[in-house]
């Protein structure tokens, strides 16, 4: 499921700033991915289960609000996540996915909240009210 993939990206990028930060406070980061900034890059296709009742999205887009709903509760206010589809378009969308990063979640004032627009796959229409859709 992408939003189960969103959070291994998210915990990738959690321990990149943690081993910044440990370097920084105690000299050394033992285990370190990468030094900061860096960007990680992953492939693949995902897969979201729909219900009978669900709102406009593609894969990407489930997976950036995922992952920018986990951002979020991690403070990880200075990660930035892109989720794309190669060929231009995710789902029966026209965007190819979105761009989030840590902040976006407290920025945006929808009309429900992130998580009910996860909930109800309905990404699509959540980021384009905030033009966060990559068209």
């Amino acid at each position: 499921e992408a939003k189960h993939i969103a959070g291994m990206y998210v915990a990738m990028a959690q321990h990149l700033v943690a081993s910044k930060e440990r370097e920084t406070t105690e000299g050394a980061a033992p285990f370190t991915m990468s030094p900061l900034p860096v960007a990680l890059i992953g492939g693949g296709e995902t897969t979201v289960t729909l219900g009978n009742d669900h709102g406009k999205g593609g894969r990407n887009q489930e997976l950036a609000l995922a992952a920018a709903l986990q951002l979020k509760s991690l403070s990880l206010r200075n990660v930035v996540l892109a989720s794309a589809g190669t060929d231009g378009t995710d789902g029966p969308t026209d965007a190819a996915g979105a761009v989030v990063d840590g902040g976006l979640v407290d920025r945006k004032m929808p009309s429900m909240s992130a998580e009910e627009y996860l909930q109800n796959h309905d990404a699509y229409n959540y980021f384009c009210s905030n033009d966060t859709n990559l068209s």
